[in-house]
């Protein structure tokens, strides 16, 4: 009798349309065994890492664990849509993390990454995933996600401006509803005042008219999840 319940329940969930998953977002941040997973979360759940970034500390579950419970309570973990974000202010700018859970059409998991730090720590942004394969997380395969850069966004016939393009950085903003990626591009407001100067009254014309030589500064990346990749929108 129990066991019919279960399958019964089962079968209404999914004629329901909610997807039943083997994994979720929480699970995934626990156990992930990966370099690149564990260098995006050091910033923010080492104490004190900032002021000595070369120090090896192990990324334990415990420090994950603290990392979730502070998301969920500043209201940034949601169990149900596979998603987390953390965030730390710091005097040089912002540091954000940010991961959602996608699935392929077989139902194996593919944790996707953004990231947006404060401009003393390595790259302004950055975005990876990592998809689970056998029971191990590794990279995914290049063909899921679409090749973009700033120069592959400029408007035909146009250059970039070396020096002042470095400014410019394309961000992942990741979302909590719905499967659709936001591609950004974005200028980092303290390289930019190191590196142009606030008292140079032309310094961020000269940012804004370089984004003007894109075809936009804003795009979309759809999930198509039968062809197990995601599909770029101008």
């Amino acid at each position: 009798m129990i066991r019919k319940l279960i399958n019964m329940t089962i079968l209404l969930l999914s004629a329901g349309g909610v997807a039943l998953h083997a994994e979720d977002i929480r699970s995934a941040f626990l156990s992930i065994d990966s370099r690149i997973f564990e260098e995006s979360l050091r910033p923010l759940v080492v104490d004190n890492y900032l002021m000595d970034p070369g120090k090896s500390v192990t990324i334990t579950k415990k420090l994950r664990e603290k990392a979730l419970s502070t998301a969920s309570a500043n209201g940034k973990l949601d169990i149900k849509n596979h998603f987390v974000q953390l965030s730390m202010n710091t005097a040089t700018g912002l540091f954000v993390r940010t991961y959602v859970l996608y699935f392929m059409k077989d139902g194996s998991p593919v944790l996707v990454a953004s990231e947006r730090n404060g401009s003393s720590h390595g790259e302004y942004t950055k975005f990876f995933a990592l998809c689970k394969i056998n029971a191990n997380w590794q990279g995914c395969p290049e063909t899921m996600f679409p090749q973009i850069t700033l120069s592959s966004l400029t408007k035909p016939g146009v250059k970039l401006d070396k020096d002042v393009s470095s400014s410019l950085f394309l961000y992942y903003d990741l979302p909590r509803l719905g499967t659709d990626i936001k591609v950004q591009v974005i200028y980092d407001d303290y390289m930019l005042a190191q590196d142009i100067g606030t008292d140079a009254p032309d310094g961020l014309i000269q940012v804004k008219n370089e984004m003007k030589k894109l075809v936009g500064t804003e795009f979309k990346l759809k999930w198509n999840k039968g062809e197990n990749r995601f599909v770029f929108v101008p």
